[in-house]
């Protein structure tokens, strides 16, 4: 027979798979269809560009890695397209270690309200960038997207090249 001290944590790194799933899928309408120079784009006043946003996004990804588990992902990357792949490959990183263990409760609390919620405010930044840039993202209703949990890859991220 399962406790609920079982039942929880089974509940627990379910809700961080979908919330993983949740911040790709999100992530990814901001990466799919970018301009070719839109990690370079530059809103003025020290504003960070979407390069330095989406390698910030992994670093944090990486922290909650290493935070949780003990086990960093360590890729670098030396271009937009790069940092791309290193942002999916850091969120499939936590999120396979993330099944695989059991996190206390506070331990669980502080990657939500850290990281996790960190990293979900640098996607609307990424977002109001693409506009900012002149390329705005596609509006939906996400309660009504096609999220799965453990998905994290969810749109073709070729850049637009016109």
């Amino acid at each position: 027979m399962t406790s609920n001290y079982e039942r929880g944590i089974v509940i627990m790194n379910h809700n961080f798979q979908h919330y993983l799933a949740v911040l790709a899928y999100r992530c990814g309408k901001c990466l799919q269809g970018a301009p070719y120079d839109y990690g370079q784009f530059e809103a003025g006043n020290g504003v960070k560009t979407p390069r330095q946003i989406l390698a910030h996004i992994s670093d944090l990804m990486d922290f909650a890695c290493s935070y949780a588990t003990g086990k960093s992902a360590s890729i670098k990357a030396d271009s937009w397209e790069a940092e791309v792949e290193r942002y999916y490959r850091t969120m499939e990183h936590l999120d396979q270690q993330l099944r695989d263990v059991e996190l206390e409760e506070q331990k669980a609390r502080t990657l939500l309200q850290g990281p996790l919620s960190d990293a979900m405010t640098h996607v609307g930044q990424l977002a109001m960038l693409r506009r900012l840039a002149g390329a705005p993202i596609q509006g939906e209703n996400f309660m009504q997207a096609a999220i799965e949990d453990g998905k994290l890859r969810y749109f073709d991220h070729k850049e637009d090249t016109a």
